[in-house]
Formats: C-alpha cells, structure tokens, sequence
C-alpha cells in the first residue's frame, strides 16, 4: 500500500489510498460472498458500483478525458487495492482464531510479517531496487520511525483486533471511513490543496457505506 501511494505521488497518493481505504467494507462483502458463499444483496451491489465510481472520481480528479486515455498510475492504484484487500483478508482472519487471545493473534501475525518483509527487502536489495539507508539518514526520521512503530504498528494492530473481536470484522471495517476524513482533517490544517471533486467523491463513498451498513442491519434484525 505505501509503494503503491508513493507511485502514484504526492499528497493525491493519500487521498487515493484514503479513499480505496475506505471501500474495505465492500471488499469484504466480495471476499465474504466468495469464501462463505453468501448471497450479495443487490443493495450492497449497488453501493458497491458506487463506490468504486467514487474511487475513480477522486483518482482522475473528475478529469474524464484523463481517465478515457489512461494517462493514470494503475500501476500504484493497483498496489494500493491489494494492499487494501490483504487487510480485509487479515481482520476477517480474527474470525478463524477464536480460542487465540488477542495478544497472541497480533505477535504472531506481526512476527510472521516481519519476516516476510525482511526476506522481500533481501531479495529486492539485492537485485538493485532498494538502497540500505545510512545510520544518518535512519537517525533523521527517528520520531517519525518512534510513532511507525509503535503507534501505527503494534498500538493499532492490537486495539483494531481487540475492536473488530467485539463488534465483528463486517463492522469494524465501516470504521475505515474515518481513513479519507482524517486525511482531509490533515490536508486542512497542513494547507494543502484539496479539489471539490475530491471533498464530493470521498463523501460519497462514505455515504454508500453507511447507508450500506444501515441496509445490512435491518436485514439481519428483520431475519
């Protein structure tokens, strides 16, 4: 997810990635009709549409003529919906733990990454792509490493497994919506230049997925 935002530049990177953030809830819905063989309501379908429609408004910044030539960085957006769906594959994963503590569940899924990012680095640097910082360059972006690991890595991941064992994983990523907001609440106060048809597609999105959740409810009350 962060190579992808960084392909595709900028502080737009983060508002993509916001705004894929935010359709976590949809990617769920398609995983859950898949590995569960539930049926997907056409309610749900249609958010889903309109979501993915809002997605590419914030992409192109409303610029048809962009999106008709192609003249996008799919490889980054491409990135950054994988990244997203291996999330939803995670928290829907705490479903199938259900004997594991929560402290149990996050160490051994964030040892396991560790590793796996550790052989990624090996391989890439090795064949070029990557450089190994220097102590200087790591000593410069310590606080901003300090909260990476601490709060954004291993405070997260906890709280967010320990939520999602409450109000169940189709409910906790609705929380994702919070994603683009925090990034418009940061934009605005760091003064960065943020387009209406940005504002408009993220509120969108989070309009389908709450109206979504509220469908998803009444169902399940009325069943």
């Amino acid at each position: 997810m962060f190579w992808g935002q960084q392909i595709t530049g900028g502080f737009h990177g983060a508002i993509v990635a916001a705004a894929i953030m935010a359709t976590m809830l949809f990617m769920g819905a398609i995983l859950n009709k898949f590995l569960n063989k539930t049926k997907l309501a056409a309610f749900t379908g249609f958010a889903i549409l309109a979501g993915l429609f809002d997605v590419l408004l914030i992409i192109t910044s409303g610029d048809i003529n962009r999106l008709m030539s192609l003249k996008l960085s799919f490889g980054g957006d491409i990135l950054i919906v994988a990244g997203a769906f291996c999330w939803v594959f995670y928290t829907m994963g705490i479903t199938k733990f259900q004997s594991w503590s929560l402290l149990r569940y996050t160490a051994l899924t964030s040892i396991f990454g560790v590793f796996t990012l550790l052989i990624l680095i090996v391989i890439i640097t090795s064949a070029g792509l990557l450089k190994v910082p220097g102590i200087a360059v790591i000593w410069s972006v310590w606080w901003e490493l300090l909260y990476m690991i601490l709060i954004a890595a291993v405070m997260a991941a906890f709280t967010w497994n320990a939520g999602n064992r409450i109000i169940h994983p189709i409910n906790g990523v609705l929380f994702m919506n919070f994603v683009p907001v925090t990034t418009f609440i940061i934009a605005i106060l760091g003064n960065q230049r943020v387009s209406y048809i940005e504002y408009l597609g993220a509120f969108i999105v989070i309009s389908a997925l709450v109206f979504n959740n509220i469908y998803v409810r009444k169902k399940v009350k009325s069943a």
